[in-house]
Parts: C-alpha cells; structure tokens; sequence
C-alpha cells in the first residue's frame, strides 16, 4: 500500500504521540523524522500541508486536554511544527530556481533571527503563580504558534501568494 505525504506525516505524528520518549532528546525521532521528512519532500503534496496542520493542532489539544504530561504535548507538538517547517522550506528550495532561493533563504534568515529574539522573549517571560513546568509549556506552545506562522507564510509562498521581499502574503 503506498502512503501520500500527508499520510505519513499523520503517521509519524502519532508514532511520536504514542512514545513516552522526549522529541527534543530522542534521537531516534529524529532520525525517523529525517525519513519522514525525505520522503515527503521528493512526494510532496501542498495541499496536505494546510490539512496537516489543522490535524496536529486538534491532536496537540486533545493531549493537553486529557491534564496528564502537558509539558511532553507540547514537546511533541513543537517538534511537528519544527518538522513541517523543515519539509515545507526545503521542499520549495528544491523546486524554485536560483533567483527565488536567494530571495527564500534571505527572507528565512531574517525569520530565523526574528524567531531567536521571540523565543528568548517566550522563555524570559515566566508566571510566578505556576509551576515551572506549566510555564515551560506556555513558552513551547508559544514558540510552536510562531513556527506554525512561518509553515503558514512558506504554503502560501508555495501557493504564490507570499512574497518573500516583503516577508508576508501578497494581497
């Protein structure tokens, strides 16, 4: 049985939701996720990757919503978002020509320092009234938002609606 793009993001999404191993020191997902990532990227489908994330986002809620290990679900989805990031950039990388990869990466390295300065902001912002477990998450869900915001900005790219010299969807 052959398996599209956005199945086998689903599918590694829920080999990582049904493991008690951490994503961020696991290295064996990440290994996996290269082999994901490899082959979405050469069978890539743009149209699953808006589905994709509607998907991960619902499933990342139904982890927090069940109260146990909030900290791992939001482990988990942060690593899917940093995933999605990685095939959506490098699968346009790989299709567009030289003058639009300069564009794209110049644009990506902006983005990059832009994310350094918003996820030092997300973890130097901490609630005394919670634990440090609870603010941990807050900051990880924080900088998954912001990572899915550029998966976001790269479909559109794809789709032709992003315009990387202004760093946002054209009108």
């Amino acid at each position: 049985m052959k398996l599209g793009s956005f199945s086998i993001l689903i599918l590694i999404f829920f080999v990582r939701c049904s493991t008690n191993a951490d994503p961020v020191k696991d290295t064996s997902l990440d290994t996996t996720a290269q082999i994901v990532e490899h082959k979405i990227v050469s069978n890539s489908d743009q149209s699953n990757y808006s589905e994709f994330l509607v998907q991960s986002e619902a499933i990342h809620q139904q982890c927090l919503d069940t109260g146990d290990d909030m900290l791992g679900c939001s482990q988990k989805y942060y690593s899917e978002m940093d995933s999605m990031l990685n095939v959506v950039y490098n699968g346009i990388i790989k299709n567009s020509d030289d003058a639009a990869k300069i564009a794209l990466k110049k644009e990506q390295l902006r983005w990059l320092a832009q994310r350094d300065k918003a996820f030092s902001d997300f973890d130097s912002e901490k609630i005394s009234e919670i634990s440090s477990s609870d603010n941990q998450t807050l900051s990880l869900n924080k900088k998954a938002n912001y990572v899915k915001e550029r998966v976001i900005e790269l479909i559109n790219y794809e789709q032709k609606k992003y315009d990387p010299s202004v760093g946002r969807v054209s009108k």
